[in-house]
Parts: structure tokens; sequence; C-alpha cells
């Protein structure tokens, strides 16, 4: 079941299901979120990836699409 998308906010940390740190939130959309990576080119995941989201922490479930 996909995560509520109104728990997910700009600004936000992402991490893997491992706790890498991916990057920051930088956009919400409809069905999907933008992730600002430091240093790979931006992407966009749909909510159907997130694992959790609590407090100012994104949790995605699959860290291979992460660091690509």
């Amino acid at each position: 079941m996909p995560i509520d998308p109104t728990r997910i906010t700009a600004g936000m940390s992402v991490v893997s299901s491992e706790g890498n740190e991916a990057g920051i939130v930088k956009e919400v959309r409809a069905n999907h979120f933008l992730l600002d990576r430091p240093v790979a080119r931006d992407v966009y995941l749909p909510y159907t990836t997130v694992q959790d989201a609590a407090g100012e922490t994104v949790t995605d479930r699959k860290s291979t699409r992460l660091n690509s």
C-alpha cells in the first residue's frame, strides 16, 4: 500500500532502506516527488517506493535506484 503523499514535504531527507543518505526532497507532486541528489542527476520517485515517512526522513524501499 502506498504511503499518504501528504506525509512527504520539500526539505525532508531521503535515506535508503539500509540507512544510506540519498538526498533531499526537492519537489512534491501528485504521484511522485523529486529527489535532489548531491552528486547525481535528480530523480523522480513514485510514492509506491516509499517504505516510511516519519519526522523529517523518508525511507525508500529500493536503494539501487538511489545510487545510480
